[in-house]
């Protein structure tokens, strides 16, 4: 019907209740677009310099925006003839039929991010955990809601008394980025910065509550186990869950783990066999990596032509964590982050066992082994890019005592496996190895020094995307295939 070229960046686009016209918003740009009393755009001639040809446009008029000082608009409402715009510096403009500007205010706050409306209430989503709500006619304030736990206060436990806030502490809140609105039943969905959404029931605008509450990862799930990604997530089951509760962790690129419990919510039983989180019951604490909670907040940059962006995606990958594994008794949990540091945590009380700076890259894999004898001692192993594995004993300093070499190219997964019926001691625990050199190596474990190759297999042909062992069995995903190999006799069972 009709094309036009805009050249400022517009974010979005709101069509009238009647559909008589539609406002286009974003960086300095706020205009309406009509549509004639039978509902076709309103078009002039325009000349293309390129062909020469005439090409038709649809007409639009500008809002006057002479006394907006920041023209970086994030959201439009509208109540009668009257026009609501948020500025993303926090100024609430007014403009009338006429598309002047009628009043302003300040709503004080560093950055906005959406404006919504219900009844005569202005919903401003702002930074820091703050939410504002104004009278349509006044704008005057009608109501601030209440804020989301501060980052990193998540970890609180029903029936477990709250620790008092530090007096004089300046806590940090997740940014207020979106909401939508159910008219019908009177709900808010409100999502944060750092991955919370968080159900509001607003049957009364003066006295909200929140009805429900999701707590996940900030950053993007791309993957289960080991995957070779730039942003992945991992997961692994831990081995104290029952047929009735599934308990499992999982790291990030939001340089946190975070613990689950699955179950049958509505069991009393069930219930008081797990800790459950009071504001998501799903989820049962969280151990941030970091201490600087600013990475969960919105980074609004100073230049108008930029979005606001996260800044998981764009600052500081190597920090990231990339893979996780707990120990075979669940105490303790070991992660691997971008820039090669091995981490491990206790379970129970989340405190740091040891910060291990093992690789020169990122650690792509970590394993834990089975119980190698009465005394329960195991081994901890990790694989990095740069071509090494690193093993480490069972203490509680978790020291590195051995570094295996033979791939010729950065290691992407590797696997412990126990053959119980094997009759060489030395190849009972058995350690597996896949680089992107297409080789998987096998290596018998005697004890944490004493690890030696005993076969090597290339794979031709395909690419390589995980690796697990299930008994005397590797299953091996390659490129579209799928093999599963005999761990003692190298032979292959299947391949599909």
């Amino acid at each position: 019907m009709t094309c036009n070229k805009l050249t400022k960046w517009v974010k979005d686009l709101w069509f009238s209740d009647d559909g008589s016209y539609f406002v286009t918003w974003g960086v300095e740009h706020f205009k309406f677009w009509h549509f004639d009393d039978n509902g076709n755009p309103i078009k002039s001639a325009i000349q293309d310099s390129h062909d020469g040809k005439e090409h038709f446009a649809m007409e639009n008029q500008p809002v006057d925006l002479a006394k907006v000082d920041s023209k970086d608009f994030v959201g439009v409402a509208w109540k009668g003839k009257n026009t609501y715009t948020l500025s993303r510096n926090g100024k609430l403009y007014v403009f009338n039929k006429n598309r002047k500007i009628e009043k302003w205010m300040d709503i004080k706050t560093t950055a906005s991010f959406g404006l919504s409306l219900k009844d005569n209430g202005l919903i401003c989503n702002c930074s820091n955990g703050i939410v504002r709500i104004f009278k349509t006619d006044t704008l005057s304030h009608l109501q601030t809601l209440p804020k989301p736990p501060y980052l990193g206060g998540a970890n609180h436990i029903i029936g477990v008394k709250k620790e008092k806030s530090e007096s004089g502490k300046k806590y940090l809140y997740a940014d207020w980025i979106a909401a939508e609105m159910d008219e019908n039943n009177k709900r808010m969905l409100a999502v944060y910065s750092d991955g919370m959404t968080l159900i509001w029931d607003i049957n009364s605008i003066e006295k909200p509550k929140v009805m429900r509450a999701f707590i996940s990862h900030k950053s993007s799930i791309t993957g289960l186990g080991s995957v070779f990604l730039i942003y992945f997530f991992c997961l692994e089951i831990l081995s104290n869950s029952t047929s009735e509760i599934t308990k499992f962790a999982t790291c990030s690129t939001d340089r946190t783990l975070r613990f689950w419990n699955f179950y049958d919510y509505s069991n009393s039983t069930l219930q008081k066999l797990v800790k459950r989180n009071i504001y998501c019951k799903e989820l049962e604490k969280i151990i941030y990596l970091s201490q600087d909670f600013s990475y969960f907040q919105c980074n609004s940059t100073e230049d108008q032509n930029e979005e606001w962006k996260m800044m998981d995606d764009t600052e500081d990958e190597t920090h990231e964590l990339k893979c996780l594994m707990p120990s075979p008794d669940s105490s303790m949990i070991a992660c691997g982050d971008g820039e090669g540091n091995v981490y491990v945590y206790d379970i129970e009380n989340s405190e740091i066992i040891s910060d291990l700076k093992c690789h020169d890259q990122e650690v792509t894999s970590i394993d834990y082994s089975p119980f190698l004898d009465e005394n329960d001692d195991y081994i901890l192993a990790s694989a990095s890019r740069d071509r090494m594995i690193h093993i480490y004993s069972s203490g509680i300093e978790n020291n590195a005592v051995n570094t295996l070499e033979g791939h010729s190219s950065s290691i992407q997964d590797l696997k412990f496996a126990f053959d119980p019926e094997e009759t060489d001691p030395s190849k009972r625990l058995k350690l597996l190895s896949w680089g992107a050199d297409r080789t998987i190596i096998y290596r018998g474990v005697e004890s944490p020094k004493s690890i030696n190759i005993y076969h090597k297999e290339v794979i031709k042909n395909n690419k390589f995307s995980s690796m697990n062992v299930h008994g005397d069995k590797v299953v091996v995903g390659l490129d579209k295939l799928t093999t599963v190999n005999n761990i003692n006799t190298y032979d292959k069972l299947y391949e599909k």
